[in-house]
């Protein structure tokens, strides 16, 4: 029997009347078939709404006064800990729920979980702060200002943040809550289709660790084609919506959102690796966890990889051969029908051109669990495909400056291998607005102080008072 889960986290939430559930969103796993969990939350009414939003902004103002920064930091980073901990009733539930809905084997969904947990530990969230921020008394009051005798300054978020998630990585919904729960602001969330659970599960938590912090966050899910009154009525009490999605859904918010309303927008981007000439043979290796990290879903997975000056389609028979053994470890990753009908095409496209011109390769096993295209020659066609990497060969670093070009601001991270010419690839990936560089095998899990797409993560949250004194 279909299982059936609340995916909602709403204080202040009152149902209208005794029809109420019948009338509900539902939604379906396009991975775990008919047997699948539904996902199920309230349709609310504007009414519903607003009491929602005003019962997290009294919430986020009593916050401010009567828990200090390091009080939040630390009940946020338990709460979110707790998603990862398999000896914990949340973890349990959280590795069960994603599970059933990604379809994701349990070696992939331990070490993804652990992964998030490292950037939620009280340790990595006060050095994000530090990083960004410098003095996290800032965020409690107002500091003299050495710079500027006579001033003293304060930041803080606006009472209410509308965060609008059209699929994501799992935890950075989660990753979004938590920042804006330390700039001291109370949180309305959309969360995404691809992965609805993981942030009611952390509200829950953070309730139980502290019943007015969890007062502070709000999330439901609505399908993301449609435009309900919540939408309208968030957006309109909220200084500022967070919106993480393509551009079809950050043109959506757009549109909907007030004129006078900030919008901060976290678009698609992709991961690049690069084979040096003198790159080492475990590269391949190296590259094969970084693809397989969250099932290639985040968008620091590297998907376009370029071999320089040497054997493009040799390098590509490595790669394969360490995608399959992983892959032999991790079991197949979840496919859609659909995913799995242009993964066939693809296959067929580039094994015609591999038969036409002798210059490229299509690997894979037929039950789909991995695929790697390679070319000679240069070129930027990728897909958002499970496990699929693309590879192209290319003359030296002059010959790839070209080749990346049309993706300038594209680009998450850039993962290499070898050294020759690194330095020039930092400075290319500068040029290409690159906001992280990194050896393979470490593109998946960057710091917690990373600035992502190139920006601080706190700072945009955050509105500054300046207090100029009258001696």
């Amino acid at each position: 029997m279909t299982a059936e889960f609340r995916a909602w986290w709403l204080p202040g939430y009152s149902p209208g009347s005794a029809r109420d559930g019948e009338d509900d969103w539902t939604g379906e796993s396009p991975y775990a078939g008919p047997e699948g969990p539904v996902i199920r939350a309230p349709r609310l009414s504007d009414e519903q709404s607003s009491e929602i939003a005003g019962t997290v902004r009294t919430a986020a103002q009593r916050a401010r006064v009567e828990r200090s920064h390091a009080q939040v930091v630390r009940s946020v980073s338990r709460a979110a800990v707790r998603l990862a901990d398999p000896a914990d009733r949340i973890g349990r539930e959280a590795q069960e729920l994603l599970g059933a809905w990604l379809g994701w084997s349990d070696p992939v969904l331990r070490e993804s979980l652990e992964g998030m947990a490292r950037d939620w530990t009280e340790e990595s969230l006060h050095r994000l702060v530090a990083a960004e921020l410098r003095d996290p008394r800032l965020l409690s009051g107002f500091v003299a200002d050495d710079r500027m005798p006579g001033r003293r300054r304060m930041a803080t978020g606006p009472p209410l943040v509308l965060q609008v998630h059209a699929g994501n990585v799992p935890g950075v919904q989660v990753g979004s809550a938590i920042l804006s729960l330390i700039a001291r602001s109370g949180v309305l969330a959309k969360s995404g289709s691809d992965e609805p659970w993981l942030l009611p599960l952390f509200a829950r938590a953070l309730a139980e660790e502290d019943p007015l912090l969890g007062d502070c966050l709000a999330v439901t899910w609505w399908p993301g084609d449609s435009s309900p009154p919540t939408f309208a009525r968030w957006a309109k009490e909220s200084s500022k919506v967070v919106v993480y999605g393509g551009d079809t859904a950050v043109r959506a918010v757009r549109e909907r959102a007030p004129a006078d309303t900030e919008v901060i927008v976290y678009g698609p981007r992709t991961g690049v690796a690069v084979f040096l000439p003198d790159a080492p043979q475990e590269a391949a290796r190296l590259l094969a966890r970084d693809a397989l990290a969250y099932e290639q879903r985040g968008c620091v997975s590297p998907r376009l990889v370029y071999v320089v000056g040497s054997k493009p389609l040799e390098v590509a028979r490595d790669i394969a051969r360490a995608l399959h053994e992983a892959s032999e470890r991790r079991g197949r990753p979840p496919i859609s029908d659909g995913e799995a009908v242009q993964l066939r095409n693809v296959r067929a496209a580039w094994e015609f051109q591999g038969i036409a011109h002798g210059d490229a390769v299509a690997l894979g096993p037929a039950d789909l669990s991995w695929t790697v295209l390679a070319r000679e020659t240069p070129g930027i066609e990728a897909m958002a495909l499970p496990r699929a990497l693309w590879v192209y060969g290319v003359r030296d670093l002059a010959g790839l400056r070209s080749v990346l070009q049309p993706l300038t601001g594209r680009i998450q991270g850039l993962g290499y291998a070898g050294h020759a010419g690194e330095e020039e690839l930092a400075a290319l990936a500068t040029e290409l607005g690159v906001s992280r560089v990194c050896p393979v095998g470490r593109m998946a899990w960057p710091p917690p102080d990373w600035r992502q797409e190139g920006r601080h993560r706190l700072l945009p949250l955050l509105i500054w008072t300046e207090w100029e004194s009258s001696e």
